[in-house]
């Protein structure tokens, strides 16, 4: 089974939902494992912060409207 094969068994809003949370996200869990690891002095990382506070609720609701109606067209096919 190839990666192609099993995202094409998502919504378009699922996959759209992960996309926001991994960017919205990202950034900042990168900041704080370099902070963790003693790479970088990170300081105040207040726009990371931010861009995950603002994308963090609406991926979440994207995922979950996604993920049901992935799961009814499933069901809908059997």
């Amino acid at each position: 089974m190839t990666v192609k094969n099993v995202l094409s068994k998502f919504h378009i809003t699922l996959k759209i939902g992960i996309l926001i949370l991994v960017i919205g996200i990202s950034p900042l869990l990168l900041i704080l494992l370099g902070d963790t690891l003693g790479l970088l002095d990170a300081g105040n990382a207040v726009g990371p912060g931010i861009l995950a506070a603002v994308t963090f609720w609406p991926a979440i609701i994207l995922i979950a409207i996604g993920t049901i109606i992935s799961l009814v067209k499933r069901n809908a096919i059997k």
